[in-house]
């Protein structure tokens, strides 16, 4: 699980565990990651979410957006 940040967007990378070196839960190690960079309030944690369940070994853009108004 690798997260940073790059200008505005807030990116995850997880690959999967083929060695079982980590059994902690990923969501977890995720936002402990974010925590300590400062990126939690960053993050929409259901996109993180689906990135942790994929682990396809790519950084995705999981960067929270404003919410546009309903009309």
């Amino acid at each position: 699980v690798l997260m940073t940040a790059v200008d505005d967007e807030v990116y995850l990378e997880v690959h999967p565990d083929i060695y079982r070196r980590y059994a902690s839960d990923p969501l977890a190690q995720a936002q402990g990651i974010a925590n300590e960079a400062g990126l939690s309030d960053r993050v929409d944690w259901a996109q993180a979410a689906a990135v942790l369940t994929e682990r396809a070994g790519v950084a995705r853009v999981v960067t929270k957006r404003p919410a546009v108004p309903s009309r």
